[in-house]
């Protein structure tokens, strides 16, 4: 199946977008196929290059797993951490995407049809990244991920005032590289850089956990900013 053939033909850079869901949505059920066939040519390309802009942000964030030497230590460790992680940065995201789509007034099936493009793209792995410890299903997981950073997004731009902009730093750090799938978020909004309530930060000290914040959040910046931009020139066409 082209699917499957997709998945090992790609660089190993841990999570992947599958388009083929865009590109041969017969193979993938009569809901699918009819929200693609209800698109517009234009609708599809930029649907394409929406998904070819995701996953480079999941390269650049994957190269940040590889060069950071505390990171690539526990991905060593536990080589799942990645994919966690890139989930953590995936649903960003999408947060950030439905809300753009709804400022440049993007239909509706657009939206849906990419989210069916991300579900499949992360259903693969499922039974790795969703379990008691995190969250029991890729749904429950999509649901407070979606409610939760739309928060944090919201702080990291500053759009919200009630949500500080280091806090905010200090839970993307939480999330996407100490803790990625944590279900444990009911302090996230007393963490400063640095420190992490609760829950001790692995084996390192305050000013470890400080650097480490920082340097993850330097990366994140440029990846994020990047995504957005690119993001903006392909749906104001």
């Amino acid at each position: 199946m082209i699917f499957f053939d997709k998945i090992f033909k790609k660089k190993k850079v841990g999570l992947r977008i599958i388009d083929d869901t865009i590109k041969f949505p017969r193979s993938w059920g009569k809901q699918i196929n009819l929200l693609v066939q209800s698109l517009s040519e234009k609708e599809l390309n930029q649907l394409l290059n929406i998904c070819k802009i995701i996953d480079k942000h999941l390269e650049h964030h994957y190269k940040f797993w590889r060069k950071n030497e505390i990171a690539k230590s526990n991905m060593k460790a536990d080589p799942i951490l990645l994919y966690k992680s890139q989930f953590e940065l995936l649903m960003i995201d999408w947060v950030l995407l439905t809300q753009k789509f709804k400022k440049n007034e993007i239909r509706e099936e657009f939206g849906q049809t990419l989210w069916w493009v991300i579900h499949y793209s992360v259903n693969i792995y499922s039974s790795a990244l969703f379990n008691n410890s995190t969250y029991k299903t890729y749904n429950e997981a999509f649901a407070n991920r979606q409610e939760l950073y739309f928060e944090i997004v919201s702080s990291y731009f500053g759009y919200n005032r009630d949500y500080s902009k280091e806090t905010a730093f200090q839970n993307l750090y939480t999330l996407l590289i100490a803790y990625p799938l944590t279900n444990n978020i009911s302090n996230l909004k007393d963490e400063m850089i640095g420190i992490k309530l609760e829950v001790q930060f692995l084996s390192f000290n305050g000013f470890d956990n400080t650097v480490n914040a920082i340097t993850f959040i330097n990366s994140f910046q440029k990846g994020i900013n990047t995504f957005s931009e690119k993001i903006d020139q392909v749906i104001q066409k």
